[in-house]
Order: structure tokens, then C-alpha cells, then sequence
């Protein structure tokens, strides 16, 4: 019996303390996807990211009481854990989506840049010259390379369709 309260004693304050060191700090994690992978990611706060072929996700090991701050090269859906609390921002080609709890895609590859809205709101501003654009459902917004933002109407299917394994063909 002494033993086993000694263990298990053991084991709490080891717990109790890794739990106080990543308080103090956290670490970034990335996770990359081939070209032909794609990949279903939970974030620390129950954030679900489905993360499609050729892209990378950078994020904290633990979200702090500000903000939730990803980082996103490629293309990525987010099924946001709604916090209103803590806005939920996805950095990428030096915009940021703004979310508080909806569900989302943004496609950043290279020199393309688009956030399709499906559900709840979001606001994409831009860092460069303080543009920022606020979305509805079914509604996306396509940045150029000039850096103008357009808003208009999306195809569901023609735009999310990847992370449900479908091959949409126009």
C-alpha cells in the first residue's frame, strides 16, 4: 500500500509540474503535408483543421487566454471551437482571418490567396494597407497581386469539396 501511494504521489507531482512548465511556454508545432496527402489536425483548444496536399500549419502547443494565432502556408478548412473569448486568427501571405467560432477555408498557394465563408462570420484584413473585408455564408473574398480585395459568391462543392476526398471536375 505505502508503495503504491508513493507511486502514484510520484506520478501527480510529476504531471503537476510538466503542467506549470508549459504554462510558462509554449513550443510551436508544425505540421507539413506532401503533395497527395492530406491530413485531419485537432488543435489544443478542439479546433478541427483539415489540411490538403502541399501545405503547412504552424501553431502553439497550447493556446494562451488571448487570442488562438495559427500560421498557414497552402490551403487548409477550419471547423472553428467556438470561444468568444479568444478570436481564432489564421495568418497567411500577410493577411489574417478573424473568426470566433464558424467554419472556413483558405486557400494561400504561392501567389493565390481566397477565404470561403461556409458558415458563421469571419473578417479578413490586410496588414499592408489596412483593408479588411467582412464575410457572410457562401460568401468568399480573392485578394490579387496588387493586393485588392474582392468579395463574391462561392460553389460550395467546387471549393471545399477536397476535404471530403472529392474530385470536383468543371
Amino acid at each position: 500500500v505505502l508503495l503504491l501511494v508513493t507511486t502514484l504521489g510520484g506520478i501527480w507531482i510529476s504531471l503537476s509540474s510538466k503542467v506549470e512548465n508549459i504554462k510558462e511556454g509554449s513550443t510551436m508545432i508544425s505540421k507539413n503535408n506532401p503533395m497527395g496527402r492530406k491530413s485531419r489536425i485537432s488543435l489544443p483548444d478542439g479546433t478541427v483543421v483539415y489540411l490538403n496536399a502541399g501545405s503547412k500549419i504552424t501553431y502553439p502547443d497550447f493556446f494562451d487566454d488571448g487570442t488562438r494565432d495559427i500560421y498557414l502556408e497552402g490551403e487548409a478548412f477550419f471547423d472553428i471551437e467556438h470561444d468568444p473569448s479568444r478570436p481564432f486568427k489564421v495568418h497567411a501571405q500577410g493577411l489574417i482571418t478573424t473568426a470566433l467560432g464558424t467554419s472556413f477555408n483558405v486557400n494561400a498557394y504561392n501567389d493565390r490567396f481566397q477565404v470561403s465563408l461556409v458558415t458563421g462570420k469571419v473578417e479578413v484584413k490586410d496588414l499592408n494597407n489596412n483593408n479588411s473585408i467582412l464575410l457572410s455564408p457562401g460568401e468568399k473574398v480573392n485578394v490579387s497581386e496588387n493586393q485588392t480585395m474582392v468579395k463574391s459568391d462561392f460553389n460550395y462543392d467546387q471549393v471545399v469539396a477536397w476535404k471530403d476526398g472529392v474530385i470536383f471536375f468543371q
